[in-house]
């Protein structure tokens, strides 16, 4: 009897699964190393804003002369990926830093609040240095850093709860009767009988338009049923009873975030929505609820309790403040309100 040899090396079914196996690793671990690299750029990003934002400052009250040139600011900056650009209006100086980097610009914000990715309008008002990018095209994040001859100048419109005293109706642009009011717990509606729905806006510029709102909102009874929820207003013109506006809804009665496209009061649309359920999210379960929405453009992102939970565009409204709504059975207070 003739033994054969098995011949060495694999079959080719074999080389097969080992290529499909392969294939579906490659599959699995390419987005999270992606992920890894843009969130690694957002850290390097940020830092290298906030290393040439208080170059720019320092050099101006030391040296006495605006700075022209990046290479007196920092060393060894990419000018490639990286540039400055300048103006002065009024007396104050606006600079623009930005970069081409793919970094996770929602992860910047996270260390670096009022970054954007908007091109700045008027192009040819700007002065852009020297050793840097010379064009805002393919920008991908900016920061804005302006000053005086007195010091940094904030943004142009801003609020903090923590502002106001308690009773205080100034924070309030226009509120509804018997609306929203500003108590030790923190800005809560009047929870009456006669009207369970509760709408104000903030006191500031409704010609604002790109900004980050952060919140949290303290439940104290998350109420039952449907018909409740709360709300908070972006790109918000008029009056509170006769409203233009983005309204991102965390509506427990329809399991759902959602914003709803508001215009003289009413609902025209919907731009975006998801349900609790699909995210994980057991609404009546958690007491302490943070929220972040940064509105860039036509670009809006919201955040719950760190979660990203909608991510859209929409053209509808361009600029706007900020407000709030309530109703129904749910019992909440806003501990902490800012916006930038």
């Amino acid at each position: 009897m003739i033994v054969r040899k098995r011949d060495n090396g694999f079959s080719l079914i074999e080389m097969l699964i080992v290529l499909a196996v392969i294939a579906a690793l490659i599959a699995v671990v390419t987005p999270l190393a992606l992920n890894a690299i843009r969130s690694a750029k957002a850290t390097s990003v940020s830092a290298n804003f906030k290393t040439l934002s208080t170059s720019i400052y320092n050099h101006y009250y030391v040296e006495n002369y605006l700075p022209d040139d990046i290479d007196l600011l920092v060393r060894d900056l990419n000018e490639d990926t990286y540039g400055i650009a300048h103006k002065e209006a009024g007396g104050v100086y606006e600079y623009v830093l930005f970069t081409t980097e793919n970094a996770n610009l929602s992860k910047i914000h996270e260390m670096l609040p009022n970054v954007s990715s908007t091109i700045p309008e008027n192009e040819e008002e700007y002065i852009f240095l020297n050793n840097g990018r010379d064009t805002f095209e393919n920008l991908t994040a900016k920061y804005i850093v302006s000053f005086n001859s007195e010091g940094l100048v904030g943004p142009s419109s801003t609020f903090d709860l923590n502002s106001y005293g308690i009773g205080d109706a100034s924070a309030f642009h226009s509120i509804d009767d018997g609306g929203w009011k500003i108590t030790e717990n923190g800005l809560q509606p009047d929870f009456d009988e006669s009207g369970w729905n509760k709408k104000a806006i903030f006191n500031g510029d409704q010609t604002s338009e790109n900004y980050v709102v952060n919140a949290t909102a303290q439940i104290i009874n998350p109420g039952s049923g449907g018909g409740r929820g709360y709300a908070i207003y972006i790109r918000a013109t008029g009056e509170a009873e006769h409203i233009n506006a983005y309204a991102f809804q965390i509506d427990p009665g329809i399991d759902r975030f959602i914003v709803r496209i508001v215009e003289n009061g009413g609902e025209v649309g919907v731009a975006s929505q998801k349900s609790f359920s699909s995210l994980g999210i057991v609404f009546d379960s958690i007491t302490e609820q943070k929220i972040q929405i940064q509105a860039d453009g036509n670009h809006f992102i919201m955040k719950f309790n760190g979660t990203e939970v909608l991510n859209f565009t929409d053209d509808t409204y361009s600029e706007g403040w900020v407000g709030v709504r309530h109703w129904g059975s749910i019992r909440l207070a806003f501990s902490r309100f800012t916006v930038n």
